[in-house]
C-alpha cells in the first residue's frame, strides 16, 4: 500500500469519539480548559490549556499570543518519579530504547540571551525576565529555505478575530523574507479542528507540515506517522540536533511525547510541567495574619473563616462545566490526598487515579466542602471565563486554574481592587500534613508538529523552518514572529518592551506557536514581581512533581475510548460531589470504566512500558 492509500484508510481518518470537544483531545490531563487559555509557554500567541504555562506577554502587547481533619492517605499507590530518565540527563542524549538506535535529541540549552532570573533543573524551571533584552541576538544565520511555499496546517484560538491576509501583513511578509520560503497557513479554529483533522488525512492531500495535538483526535496514530509522515531519527536523533540549535534547546522531557514505533515522528511542541495552579489572594491572608494551608484540615478552615455570602465572598472557585468533575481528574483534592497523575502503580500494578482510595477520599472531602457551604455556588455552572472573573474580582480566595492566561488576568487588574491584589502560588500540600506533597505535572508537550514524506533535503529545510519558529525569547528572530515590524506593529517603552500597536494586535494573530515555539519562560511587560513570583511558584510545586507513567507510551484504546469514559466518570464525580447521588455509587461507575475499556487501557499501556524496558 502507498502513502496515500494508507493516508486514505478509514483506520487512520477515524475521528476519536468526541472529537468534536476540545476536551477529548489531550484528555482532562491536559487539555480541559484549553478554548479558555490563551496565553501560554512564555509565548504571547499561545493558547493556554488547562491553566496555560509559565510564561506571559506585556499587556496589550501581546498578540492573541492555584474544619474537619481530612483522613491520611493510603501509602498503598507510588508515585511515577517526578523527572524522567530523559529529563534527567544534562547536555547528553538519553536512550529512548536501550536496545535500538533511537536516543533522544541532546540538549542543549541556548546561552544567546541571558535572563535576568536564571532558570534550572535542565529547563523545567523556566528564567525570568524584566524587560525585553536591549540589542536582541540572531539565533539563525541562514536563510532556511530555498524558496516556493511551505504549506501547515493547524489550529487557532477559538476566540480570535480573522488572520490578516499575507498581502496585507508587514508582520507575515517580513517573517516569509527571512525564511525564505512563503508559508501558507491553514488556521483552523481550534473547535473545529478534532472534525477536520480526520478529513484532512482521509483526503490524501496533506500539507508540508501538519499541527497534531496530543492523544490525538486520529485513531491509530502510530501506523499513520509511520506510513504517511517522515522519520525524523537521522535528523535529530542524539548529536544529530545540532543542527538546529533552536530545537535543541527544546528541555529532554518533551520530546518523549514525539516517539512512536521507535522513532521520531516530528517537532514537540514543549510545555513546561506546570499546568494548574492553586492560586490564592495573599491579600488577604496577610490582612487577617494567615498563612498558606500545609494540610487538608488547615485549608477548611481558612475556607470557612472567609465564606461570606452576604459579602459574596467564597472560600474557593472551582470550574464546573459538563465533564471537569469538580477539577478532581487533573489534581484538585486529588493530589492532597496523595492520588497517582492519572495512572500509578499499586502492588506493582497498574491503577487508574480513578481506583485509588485517594481519589475517593478527595471526593468525600470535596462533597464535604460543598455541603458546609465553602465553594462557590457559581461552580454549578462554572465555565472557566466566569471562574476567572470571580476571582479577579475577589469573590473567591482560592482558585483551581491556569498559569499564564489567568495571571495575565490577576496582573491586569490586581490594582482595580481594594486593597491591591496580591496573586501568589499556594506551595502543594498533603491532605496529613506530614505525607510527601504531590503535584501533578504536565507531560512536557502540547502537541507535535509532523513532517509529511518528501525527499531529504526538503526535510532539512522544513526542520529549518521550524528552527527559526522556535526562536528563544529574546532574540531578532522572536521578536518579528511574536510582535512583527517595528514602527508598524509594536512600539519600544522607555523599558524596552514592545508594546503592539492596534496594526500589531492583528498582524500578529497568527498560530506560529502551533507550528514551533520555544520552552517557557516568564515575562509580563511593566510588573517587575511578576517572573520572581511566578517562578517562586515553579521552585515550591517542583519538588512535588509527580509523573504519569504513561507518558510516552501508547494504547489505542485510551486514543479512541478515554474521552467519553472520563466524561461519564466526570459527571459521576460532580453528582457525588454535589450530594445527588450517594458515594455507593461509585462502584458501578468504576465498574462500567473498566468494562468499557479501562481494563484493555490498562492492559496495552502495561504491554508498551514493559516492552521500552
Amino acid at each position: 500500500m502507498d502513502s496515500k492509500q494508507a493516508i486514505a484508510s478509514p483506520e487512520f481518518a477515524k475521528p476519536r469519539a468526541g472529537a468534536e470537544d476540545e476536551r477529548g483531545v489531550m484528555g482532562r490531563r491536559a487539555f480541559l480548559r484549553f478554548a479558555g487559555l490563551a496565553s501560554a509557554v512564555g509565548v504571547p500567541a499561545l493558547l493556554a490549556a488547562c491553566g496555560g504555562g509559565t510564561t506571559a506577554a506585556s499587556t496589550g502587547a501581546a498578540p492573541a499570543g492555584s474544619s474537619a481533619a481530612a483522613p491520611a492517605s493510603s501509602p498503598a499507590t507510588s508515585a511515577a518519579p517526578a523527572v524522567s530518565a530523559a529529563a534527567s540527563s544534562t547536555g547528553a542524549s538519553a536512550a529512548a530504547n536501550p536496545g535500538g538506535k533511537l536516543a533522544l535529541p541532546t540538549y542543549i540549552p541556548s546561552t544567546l540571551v541571558k535572563p535576568d532570573l536564571a532558570g534550572g533543573e535542565n529547563g523545567l524551571i523556566d528564567p525570568g525576565f524584566l524587560n525585553y533584552p536591549k540589542n536582541p541576538p540572531r539565533s539563525v544565520t541562514a536563510t532556511p529555505a530555498k524558496g516556493g511555499q511551505v504549506t501547515v496546517t493547524t489550529w487557532t484560538n477559538a476566540n480570535g478575530g480573522a488572520v490578516v491576509p499575507v498581502d496585507q501583513n508587514p508582520a507575515w511578509q517580513a517573517i516569509n523574507k527571512e525564511l525564505g520560503t512563503n508559508v501558507k497557513i491553514n488556521a483552523v479554529p481550534l473547535n473545529d479542528y478534532f472534525v477536520k483533522l480526520p478529513t484532512i488525512v482521509a483526503g490524501g492531500d496533506l500539507p508540508d507540515l501538519l499541527y497534531i495535538p496530543s492523544a490525538s483526535a486520529l485513531a491509530e496514530l502510530p501506523k499513520f506517522l509511520n506510513s504517511a509522515m517522515t522519520d525524523l531519527t537521522p535528523y535529530l536523533s542524539g548529536d544529530a540536533i545540532k543542527d538546529y540549535p533552536n530545537l535543541a534547546n527544546f528541555p529532554p522531557n518533551a520530546w518523549r511525547n514525539v516517539v512512536f514505533n521507535n522513532a521520531i515522528y516530528g517537532v514537540v511542541v514543549p510545555y513546561p510541567p506546570f499546568l494548574w495552579i492553586h492560586w490564592a489572594h495573599q491579600e488577604l491572608l496577610d490582612q487577617d495574619h494567615l498563612s498558606m494551608p500545609t494540610s487538608a484540615a488547615d485549608y477548611t478552615n481558612l475556607l470557612k473563616h472567609f465564606t461570606n455570602p452576604q459579602q459574596n465572598l467564597w472560600g474557593v472557585g472551582i470550574e464546573n462545566s459538563p465533564g471537569t468533575g469538580f477539577s478532581l481528574d487533573v489534581g484538585f483534592f486529588s493530589s492532597f490526598f496523595g492520588a497517582p497523575n492519572q495512572w500509578g502503580y499499586e502492588n506493582g500494578k497498574l491503577v487508574r487515579m480513578i481506583e485509588t482510595d485517594q481519589f475517593k477520599q478527595a471526593m468525600s472531602y470535596a462533597n464535604e466542602l460543598w455541603k458546609a457551604g465553602y465553594i462557590t455556588p457559581n461552580a454549578v455552572s462554572n465555565g472557566i471565563t466566569q471562574q476567572r472573573s470571580d476571582m479577579a474580582a475577589r469573590h473567591t480566595v482560592f482558585d483551581w486554574d491556569g498559569f499564564q492566561q489567568a495571571s495575565q488576568l490577576f496582573w491586569q487588574t490586581q490594582d482595580n481592587l481594594k486593597p491591591p491584589g496580591k496573586y501568589r502560588i499556594v506551595p502543594p500540600f498533603a491532605a496529613d500534613g506530614k505525607s510527601k506533597p504531590a503535584y501533578w505535572a504536565n507531560n512536557g508537550s502540547f502537541g507535535f508538529v509532523g513532517i509529511k514524506k518528501t525527499t531529504p533535503d526538503r526535510v532539512k529545510q522544513l526542520l529549518g523552518v521550524l528552527n527559526y519558529i522556535a526562536a528563544p525569547f529574546g532574540t531578532q528572530e522572536y521578536l518579528l514572529i511574536h510582535y512583527g515590524v517595528e514602527g508598524v506593529d509594536y512600539k519600544m517603552d522607555a523599558g524596552n518592551n514592545p508594546i503592539l500597536t492596534s496594526k500589531g494586535k492583528i498582524d500578529t494573530g497568527l498560530p506560529w506557536v502551533y507550528i514551533a515555539q520555544p520552552p517557557g519562560f516568564l515575562y509580563y511587560a511593566g510588573a517587575t514581581d511578576y517572573p520572581k513570583v511566578l517562578q517562586d511558584g515553579e521552585k515550591a510545586m517542583f519538588p512535588a512533581l509527580v509523573e504519569d507513567p504513561t507518558v510516552g507510551h501508547y494504547s489505542a484504546t485510551f486514543s479512541s475510548k478515554d474521552r467519553p469514559l472520563m466524561q461519564a466518570v466526570s459527571d459521576g464525580i460532580t453528582a457525588i460531589v454535589r450530594g445527588q447521588q450517594p458515594m455507593s455509587s461509585w462502584t458501578g461507575i468504576l465498574d462500567k470504566w473498566r468494562t468499557g475499556g479501562g481494563d484493555q487501557m490498562r492492559a496495552e499501556f502495561q504491554e508498551a512500558i514493559g516492552a521500552s524496558k
